[in-house]
């Protein structure tokens, strides 16, 4: 582990209680919760594994916003400080199998559009696939990299779906929508690897979505805060705790509810 993520995850240590305070690290900078494996298991048992860990939804999230952020500056512009936001990120969690995914996506949109060429989503992921077979062989056969992939095939089919259906607007429902063809997209890892199905998924993810983005952010802000001055830090983290706090209170909710998760040997 990097030292400067050592010091960075200190400061939500030192602010938050647990387990909201493994939660945060594991949402912001991908460090897996192993402080209590019943809270581990109520983030299988809600399908919330996707979020609240290091993945190539974070990454998409991350360079959306830097992406949004940066187009005033022009597209060469904004893609350079995107990119630099990528990898100094990347340099701070260590780079993982379904960051390549999302980053070589990235990386391949970003050409498309410096070249003036129409990006293709599934090209892209052909070739995301062609580089990693060729940098690192091994990710292909990763279940984190295979979930990614296919997570992400989920997202080009409700894009097609979208574009040839008509749907309600709103985005609540939208979320839910994409989220359960996510979910069927990812089944076969789920049922035939990992034997268990989590039907709340969709729910849980609609529900907390929306606070994933501001944890994230607010996470890194409240890291380098208490590295430069702790008090300020103990101000940060009071919002930071009532999204957390509400995302506990979805899984412990959703996770009472009758056959909403099933397992089998």
């Amino acid at each position: 582990m990097q030292k400067i993520l050592v010091s960075l995850l200190s400061g939500i240590d030192a602010s938050l209680p647990e387990p909201h305070a493994s939660l945060l690290k594991g949402i912001a900078y991908g460090v897996p919760i192993t402080l209590d494996p019943s809270f581990k298991q109520l983030i299988v048992r809600t399908g919330l594994a996707h979020l609240i860990v290091l993945s190539g939804a974070n990454i998409t999230l991350l360079t959306e916003l830097t992406g949004s952020l940066c187009s005033r500056l022009g597209k060469k512009k904004g893609i350079v400080l995107n990119m630099m936001v990528l990898a100094f990120f990347i340099y701070i969690v260590d780079f993982q199998a379904p960051l390549m995914r999302a980053v070589c996506m990235f990386v391949c949109t970003s050409v498309c559009t410096l070249t003036g060429r129409v990006s293709y989503g599934w090209w892209n992921l052909f070739l995301t696939i062609l580089i990693t077979s060729a940098i690192k062989p091994g990710w292909i056969t990763s279940l984190s990299f295979q979930l990614s992939v296919l997570a992400t095939v989920g997202i080009f089919v409700w894009d097609f779906i979208k574009e040839h259906a008509t749907l309600p607007q709103n985005p609540l429902i939208q979320v839910f929508f994409e989220s359960c063809v996510v979910l069927l997209c990812t089944t076969p890892i789920t049922w035939f690897v990992f034997r268990s199905f989590s039907f709340v998924g969709p729910l849980a993810t609609t529900l907390v979505s929306a606070s994933i983005v501001p944890l994230m952010i607010g996470g890194f802000i409240l890291s380098v805060t208490h590295l430069i001055f702790p008090p300020l830090a103990g101000l940060i983290a009071v919002p930071l705790f009532a999204l957390l706090n509400f995302i506990i209170f979805v899984m412990n909710t959703l996770s009472k509810i009758p056959f909403s998760y099933i397992k089998w040997n």
